[in-house]
């Protein structure tokens, strides 16, 4: 019996700093560069481009008073998904799939895949 609340104590722990960081994305997204920044890895992609892409978008657009909530999220070990339903950044809706990664004793994003708008609003 130990283990297992021990197990689900671990769990919820995981859940709650992998939806901390989460939560930075969408604060960050509606125009906080520094908190965005710091939800992603520094490898991270989104749509398969580098993720610098997606900080100059925010930092040109500038601020914006988008909703966003949690769809899901499933944690596996130092592996985790989320699906993220955003409303109104900058006039569009979207459906994001992130995924992440725990690393040193930390969960970020090193991935995001999105549909809902056109892909030229990423910034070159």
């Amino acid at each position: 019996m130990q283990k297992m609340e021990a197990e689900m104590l671990r769990s919820s722990r995981e859940m709650a700093e992998a939806r901390e960081t989460i939560q930075k994305y969408i604060d960050g997204a509606n125009g906080d560069l520094k908190v965005l920044r710091e939800a992603y890895n520094e490898r991270a992609l989104i749509n398969g481009r580098p993720i610098e892409g997606l900080f100059r978008s925010v930092e040109h657009y500038g601020e914006t008073h988008a909703t966003a909530r949690i769809d899901c999220i499933d944690i596996s070990g130092h592996a985790g998904m989320a699906k993220v339903i955003v409303e109104d950044w900058h006039g569009q809706d979207y459906v994001e799939y992130l995924q992440l990664l725990k690393e040193n004793g930390r969960w970020t994003i090193i991935s995001k895949a999105f549909d809902g708008y056109a892909d030229t609003w990423i910034a070159d």
